[in-house]
Formats: structure tokens, sequence, C-alpha cells
């Protein structure tokens, strides 16, 4: 009989101990849960990264393979800082040709497309007034059309100045011309 009052004793301990070792169990589960979660967000973080750093590598390879068409396209435009020289070679052309050339308006606008373009270049529209013998005012105009910078003739006005109608006569012009700048 002594068996029998100690089966009580064995079973509220038994079922302690199983109570135990499920607490146990459902922390270790949790904890192992949560280190997963930990595990799945770094391995998603690095291989982000990883993928970044290919992007990188890739654009880095099409730059430097790219880089000497980036070159020539570059000298077609008008630098940041460059809209002063770019007035002044346009005034020095004329002054060279023999006529005289006066800038009247320099406006920057964003072109109108979008893409990337936007971004990085700015179209400035130079508008000048000139005047001076027929044959150099289209000198000008040719020269002005052939400089190493990306330039579209817009307008060209000219008019003779005087009664007189002579090769050598006296004329003047307006000119609206557009050129790319960059940012």
């Amino acid at each position: 009989m002594k068996f029998l009052r100690r089966t009580p004793l064995l079973l509220v301990v038994s079922v302690l101990l199983l109570l135990g070792a499920g607490f146990v169990y459902v922390h270790i589960y949790g904890v192992i849960v949560r280190k997963n979660v930990e595990i799945g967000t770094g391995v998603r973080q690095l291989s982000g990264t990883s993928a970044s750093e290919e992007q990188l590598a890739d654009l880095k390879k099409i730059v430097a393979e790219n880089a000497k068409k980036w070159e020539k396209v570059s000298s077609y435009v008008i630098e940041a800082n460059g809209v002063v020289s770019f007035v002044q070679k346009i005034e020095t052309l004329g002054r060279t040709l023999g006529v005289d050339v006066e800038i009247s308006s320099l406006t920057e606008e964003s072109p109108k497309s979008e893409g990337i373009l936007p971004d990085l270049l700015e179209l400035l529209t130079v508008q000048l007034v000139a005047s001076g013998d027929w044959k150099d005012m289209l000198q000008l105009l040719v020269f002005i059309e052939s400089m190493p910078i990306a330039t579209r003739v817009n307008d060209v006005q000219l008019k003779r100045v005087g009664e007189e109608f002579t090769k050598t006569g006296s004329w003047s012009g307006f000119f609206s011309l557009v050129a790319l700048k960059k940012k």
C-alpha cells in the first residue's frame, strides 16, 4: 500500500516535469524561429547588396566602354560655366568677319522631352543683332552653324540698310539660335 501513497505524488511530479519540458520546448522553438527570421533577413540583405554591387560593376563597365563616345558627345555641348565663352566666340567671330554683333538675349530652358536629357542638359537660346556687308553676314551665319557645338539656327531675318542696292551695301540682321548646355 505504500506504493499507492506514492502514486499521486509521482503523478504530480510527472505532470510538472512534462509541463516544464513543454515550456522549455516552446521557448527553444520560439528562439529558433526568431533566429531563422534574422538569418533570412541577413541573407536577403546580403543578396541585395551583392546584386547592387553586380549592377554597379555592370554600370562601371558600360561607362568605361563608352567613355570615348561620351567624351565626343560632351564636346558638342556647352559646359555649365561656358556660356560666357560661347558668347565671346560668337562676338569674336563677328569682329573677325567685319560684322558688328550684339547679343540681345540669352535664355536657358529645359528640353521638352522625357528621360535623362532634361536632367543633364538645357537649351540655351541666343538672340543676336548683327550689321555688316551681305557676304560677311552670310559667312557669320555659316560659321555659327559650323561651330563644334551642337547649334541650330531657328530664325534669320536680314534687311538692307539704306536705299542703295549694291553688293557692298550695309545689311542688318537678327539671328536666333539654340545650343545644348550642361546643367
